[in-house]
């Protein structure tokens, strides 16, 4: 991680590793790390939503259905569970 913030070096080695982790993603076959949130200086942040890039419902869809994390499992799970209820009350409420 280039600039780590002092929430990242409050962490211990495992927690650490697990936000690294969180901050990598697979682009073009290629594995980049994005920056700390944390350590981004204030007046680099972008406060206007016009200036944001331009971020489509797929790409949102994308990240919380194929990144790991709690709620990209739960979401997962949701669905399963939907689908087996669908398949198999033929109608009827279980």
């Amino acid at each position: 991680m280039s600039a780590a913030s002092q929430y990242f070096k409050s962490m211990d080695t495992t927690a650490q590793g697990l936000y690294t982790k969180k901050l990598t993603f697979l682009h073009c076959e290629k594995s980049d790390v994005l920056p700390d949130p944390y350590a981004v200086p204030k007046d680099d942040w972008k406060s206007d939503p016009a200036d944001w890039p331009d971020v489509q419902f797929g790409d949102i869809y994308n990240f919380l259905i194929y990144t790991t994390g709690l709620l990209s499992i739960l979401l997962q799970l949701i669905v399963v569970v939907q689908l087996f209820v669908t398949k198999h009350s033929n109608g009827r409420c279980l």
